[in-house]
């Protein structure tokens, strides 16, 4: 029979010994007692004195490995709890960007409609001059001076548009389409 150093022997049996060791309340005597009837090469191995001496820290350190063990566990199934979460954040945001995407080309379409007046008898030039307030994503407004200008946010800067005193669709049109070609929004 080849002879093991203690430590070799109780890593070679630690599943035997280490259960044992907990059903004596931990008491390194009994322990020894007790395993001697199951593994009896045991005395052979190591001593009694040895026993208890490395029996106590041997234990330790076994569990001080399942904590790690177990927190490692418990750490993966948070992080697959956590990936479902994002994957499903990711999916709800990925439809939310093409709803508000529908939204605008919606918004967009809706806005470089010629204007129909209420009374079907009268044509659009005849319409009050009562511009829209968006045109093509853009703010319209009539300043305190009774000028007319399109405003709109781009990537947190504010760009305007000169129009005049006077509100011409198509004019306001091409001059929005020449800004943000200028800018770097060409939509064609």
């Amino acid at each position: 029979m080849v002879k093991h150093s203690p430590i070799d022997y109780l890593l070679e049996h630690a599943f035997i010994v280490l259960p044992v060791y907990r059903k004596n309340d931990r008491k390194p005597k009994r322990t020894w007692e007790s395993l001697l009837k199951q593994l009896p090469e045991l005395s052979e191995a190591m001593s009694a004195a040895t026993f208890r001496q490395y029996i106590t820290v041997f234990a330790a350190i076994f569990e001080g490995l399942d904590k790690v063990r177990q927190d490692g566990e418990k750490a993966r199934r948070s992080t697959n709890t956590l990936e479902a979460e994002n994957r499903s954040l990711q999916v709800r945001l990925q439809n939310r960007q093409q709803e508000l995407d529908k939204v605008r080309q919606d918004l967009e379409t809706l806005s470089r409609k010629p204007r129909r007046s209420i009374n079907s008898s009268q044509s659009v030039e005849d319409a009050p001059d009562r511009p829209p307030k968006r045109v093509a994503g853009w703010n319209l407004r009539r300043s305190k001076d009774g000028y007319l200008r399109c405003y709109r946010r781009i990537n947190a800067k504010l760009h305007s548009i000169y129009l005049g005193k006077s509100f011409d669709l198509d004019r306001t049109e091409r001059l929005i389409a020449e800004k943000e070609k200028k800018i770097g929004l060409d939509r064609s």
